[in-house]
């Protein structure tokens, strides 16, 4: 047993050499996709940028549309249900999802909504859509909308 017990510790200090080497691989590794990752995000928003998509611009765009409509930005952010404001609202939803391809959990958050509510009022805009004869009234809001972001885009 004397024998094998020089071997035993000289093997068990190779692994635990290897050991320290691959952790230290793995934290090189974790750290250059944290760079990585932070250089991606960085790029989408210059992208977003570029293409015009900030929600800054889009912002007074609808500040514009809300004007239009005399409603405040409060009340298009505040939990009222009056069927006006709601049309508007939902009107913005659609033309941020569907024309400036933001997601719904950043439609949300301007709008002070979970993104199921923001499906829901694109969902809402598309019967609108599907039947025009009904919602006369409403889709004249859609029209305004992209009247207003295609002035704002010349």
């Amino acid at each position: 047993m004397k024998d094998f017990y020089p071997e035993y510790i000289a093997a068990k200090q190779k692994l635990t050499r290897l050991e320290k080497q691959h952790d230290n691989y793995q934290r090189k590794v974790r750290n250059q996709m944290r760079e990585y990752q932070v250089t991606i995000h960085k790029m989408r928003h210059e992208i977003l940028k570029l293409k015009g998509h900030n929600v800054e611009r889009c912002q007074e765009l609808y500040e514009r549309i809300l004007n239009e409509y005399g409603i405040t930005e409060d009340e298009l952010k505040s939990p009222m249900r009056d069927r006006s404001i709601v049309n508007v609202r939902h009107a913005l939803f659609y033309h941020l999802r569907h024309r400036k391809n933001f997601s719904t959990i950043k439609i949300g958050s301007i709008f002070n909504r979970d993104h199921s509510s923001v499906i829901n009022g694109c969902k809402r805009v598309e019967n609108w859509l599907d039947i025009p004869q009904v919602y006369r009234e409403e889709l004249t809001i859609l029209e305004l909308i992209n009247g207003a972001d295609s002035q704002e885009g010349a």
